[in-house]
């Protein structure tokens, strides 16, 4: 990377070649003394005025890294692909000669403007599209290149430009970028051979944890490199597009079985141990005391079991192991809820009349039916659920 000396960007106005004289005069006025220098700055903007005008030529005759992306994005975001594992499609030519041609854009041959526009096109469709950064991999120059190092190193020997004042940091950043993207072998095999739709899900892929907490994971605790967190970031975004994403998470939340448990770790709870239920208002106060029994559980099993609880008609037994004060609270946020029918349903339910219409396992929450997070006080380990009220953000 380029000391910082070297990261000034000298751009001329852009009326060089109406008014040469007073641009020229600007010019020799700020750098006196110093003629090389002035040539040196001189040239560089005009090369990336030049390159400006060559990369806005392409893309009107059809050409450059964008419209090769975009050439490239409309196979693969095709919804007949969600489905399928995108490194196992038969891809057709021309959008494998459109992969040629976009890596081929972020060589030094094209100039530095150019060379930005694919970089930033590679990270954003490779990140976009997991799997397809096997094609851009497999890609005529870029293959010649790592045929004996796979690693970004040798991307950058072909792409970078150390001592170039037209390149700042940014350009830079994102050179490593689109090489980390093409060359990763620590992220990616998170998502190889997954689907789309797969990625979108919640569901636990391996060692109980689902792609998107293990992209999580990796981006926080595992990095090798800090472009290794971005690039799982990267891909994590990706998933925020997927309507697939957002789809599943709706399914989740109408799920009574799962609903609870999406973002707890998976721990194990000893047995006879007993867990506390608190609403974020008063955690002081806990609503339920649960027991876990003679055999230990896990978080996930224990929110599972709680979702459960709420969603069912009232336990009277669980009831009438609440101190005198919480039946007190819990009938009267019942009676408030349930309107003029509360009474004659209350009643039955102390006979252990239960019916759907009657006091549920909710109202042992009192509203607080969002799970606000679960874990172990510092002070004696006590495992603790957090609940809160809906709230509108």
């Amino acid at each position: 990377m380029p000391t910082s000396s070297k990261l000034q960007l000298i751009r001329l106005p852009s009326s060089l070649a109406s008014e040469p004289k007073r641009d020229w005069q600007l010019i020799r006025k700020e750098r006196t003394g110093f003629p090389g220098r002035t040539l040196g700055h001189l040239y560089s903007s005009l090369a990336n005025e030049l390159g400006t005008f060559v990369n806005t030529a392409a893309v009107h005759r059809g050409m450059g890294p964008k419209v090769a992306a975009d050439a490239i994005a409309a196979f693969f975001g095709q919804q007949r692909w969600q489905h399928d594992s995108l490194a196992e499609i038969c891809v057709p030519p021309d959008v494998l000669q459109a992969c040629d041609e976009l890596t081929r854009f972020a060589f030094r041959t094209q100039t530095p403007r150019t060379q930005l526009a694919a970089f930033h096109s590679i990270v954003a469709i490779s990140t976009q599209f997991p799997g397809l950064k096997i094609f851009l991999k497999n890609s005529a120059m870029v293959a010649a290149e790592l045929q004996h190092s796979g690693d970004s190193d040798t991307l950058l020997n072909c792409w970078d430009r150390q001592n170039s004042a037209s390149c700042d940091l940014r350009w830079h950043f994102f050179c490593e970028f689109a090489a980390t993207c093409i060359t990763d072998r620590d992220i990616f095999p998170i998502i190889k051979g997954v689907s789309r739709v797969a990625l979108a899900s919640g569901d636990a892929q391996e060692s109980g944890l689902s792609l998107i907490e293990q992209l999580i994971n990796s981006s926080i605790y595992e990095p090798t490199t800090p472009f290794h967190s971005h690039l799982s970031i990267r891909y994590l975004t990706g998933i925020l597009e997927l309507q697939y994403f957002w789809n599943h998470l709706r399914l989740e939340q109408q799920n009574p079985h799962r609903q609870l448990y999406m973002g707890i770790d998976r721990n194990t709870i000893p047995a006879h141990a007993t867990v506390l239920v608190s609403a974020t208002s008063s955690p002081q106060y806990p609503l339920l005391y649960i027991p876990v029994g003679n055999m230990s559980t896990t978080t996930h099993a224990f929110i599972i079991d709680l979702g459960n609880r709420v969603r069912s008609p009232l336990d009277l037994g669980l009831f009438r192991s609440l101190p005198q004060a919480r039946q007190e609270t819990v009938r009267t946020y019942y009676f408030q809820r349930a309107g003029i029918h509360a009474g004659n349903l209350w009643a039955a339910f102390l006979h252990g009349h239960q019916t759907e219409i009657g006091p549920m396992g909710v109202d042992l929450l009192e509203g607080n039916v969002y799970l606000w997070g679960m874990g172990r006080e510092e002070m004696g380990g006590t495992w603790v659920v957090s609940v809160d009220v809906p709230r509108r953000i």
